[in-house]
């Protein structure tokens, strides 16, 4: 009756709506030292097994047992002994259970319980009741990380909205400002051409983003691929300098493309390798003062060839370099 209704108990603090390795922790001293004198939970936390939890009626010589959780975790088999506690304590009557903590048909952890000297060993009543513990630790275990899955996909989702919003804005405002002017009338041929030019530089603009999004959903759902073909390097830049020539002479930037000679013709995707010039000149006209000057260049280098965007910006701080491979992630402008 005690065990079932332990089992009750501690199946509750694992489901509170609390961070897992508080609810872990609170497990760990809920089981000790009422059932047993050690119990450690080690956990896989970005490919390497770590200790989250740790209870012990006997600091001393805890880390021997905390050690042999974390064999099992590694792969070694469910060790339950009557020899020793894992702490290199060999007391008689003294012995220990070790589970593996499996999700998914994967070894995600191992828990340990140190049980006291009346346990009966591994085919009676408390041997049942451990395993029984270790499974709900495993659910709890998935379940929490299932929940922040979720969360984090929400969040995702929210930065999304949000990066879209924002990077639409402007393109969205050229188009309409250039709109306006051309409903008033009583323009230039000239200067009709530069507002069509701005509204197709917005538009290019948009279309990129979400191309950006489409590339998202496809690298997520792992259709993603690269179709590499020979490709001439000039119409590559060229393709660059009618998206931002525009924009460049909107922030009066002066923006220079050079195709150097000799440049073989390169075996890639040359619509993706237009995407990153894409977003490596938006970034240095976006980041560039006015009067600035943005050097767009192509060049050989052996039997490859080298693309270089350089610019008169503020340069990329040391503490946010390690962001920017961060998904979504945008230094203020």
């Amino acid at each position: 009756e005690e065990r079932r209704d332990a089992i009750v108990e501690l199946s509750r603090v694992l489901n509170e709506a609390t961070e897992i390795d508080f609810r872990l922790g609170e497990f760990a001293r809920r089981i000790v030292p009422r059932f047993a004198d050690d119990c450690v939970v080690v956990l896989d936390r970005e490919g390497a097994f770590r200790e989250i939890a740790r209870a012990t009626s006997s600091p001393e010589g805890s880390d021997g047992f905390s050690k042999s959780v974390a064999s099992v975790a590694l792969g070694s088999s469910l060790v339950s002994s009557r020899s020793g506690n894992g702490r290199g304590d060999q007391r008689p009557g003294h012995s220990s259970a070790l589970f593996p903590l499996v999700a998914r048909g994967k070894r995600i952890g191992a828990i340990g319980f140190g049980p006291s000297a009346e346990w009966g060993g591994a085919d009676d009543g408390d041997s049942v009741f451990f395993r029984e513990l270790a499974d709900r630790v495993s659910s709890a275990v998935e379940n929490a990380r299932l929940v922040e899955e979720a969360r984090a996909a929400t969040r995702a989702r929210e930065l999304i909205l949000f990066v879209v919003s924002h990077d639409l804005k402007n393109p969205l405002s050229a188009i309409l400002l250039s709109a306006q002017m051309l409903e008033r009338g009583s323009l230039s041929e000239e200067k009709a051409r530069a507002i069509g030019a701005r509204i197709l530089s917005a538009t290019s603009s948009m279309k990129r983003l979400i191309s950006d999004l489409l590339d998202l959903a496809k690298v997520q759902s792992g259709t993603f691929s690269i179709e590499r073909e020979p490709t001439e390097v000039a119409p590559l830049l060229e393709t660059c300098r009618a998206d931002f020539e525009e924009r460049a002479k909107d922030r009066r930037i002066e923006l220079e493309f050079v195709s150097g000679e000799g440049i073989p013709p390169i075996r890639g995707d040359a619509g993706r390798i237009v995407q990153v010039l894409w977003n490596l000149v938006g970034n240095a006209l976006k980041f560039s003062p006015p009067g600035a000057h943005v050097r767009v260049e192509a060049e050989r280098s052996g039997d490859w060839a080298r693309f270089s965007v350089t610019d008169d910006g503020p340069g990329i701080p040391p503490e946010v370099k390690k962001k920017l491979f961060r998904k979504f992630w945008q230094a203020k402008s």
